[in-house]
């Protein structure tokens, strides 16, 4: 049995954040793999997005939530650390 040196997990993990970060990790969660915070999905993305553009609101929850968002990563998450 190979067990992964402790070389093999750190490349791994770094390999993971340079693909994050060049937006080519598929995220499972559905959560944006570019990691810029999106105020509002693409039209036809997103109902609650295209209701907020339809009607001209510019202040709503943002459609990604923060990295730090302490209720579960929702879009349009409203707790404090997100809105």
């Amino acid at each position: 049995m190979n067990t992964p040196t402790k070389l093999d997990r750190l490349y791994a993990a770094e390999l993971a954040s340079v693909k994050a970060t060049a937006g080519l990790l598929d995220v499972a969660s559905g959560r944006n793999p570019t990691l810029a915070k999106r105020h509002k999905a693409q039209p036809g993305e997103c109902v609650y997005c295209d209701g907020e553009r339809a009607a001209g609101n510019d202040f709503h929850p943002s459609h990604d939530a923060s990295d730090r968002c302490e209720s579960g990563r929702h879009s349009h998450c409203s707790c404090d650390t997100c809105f």
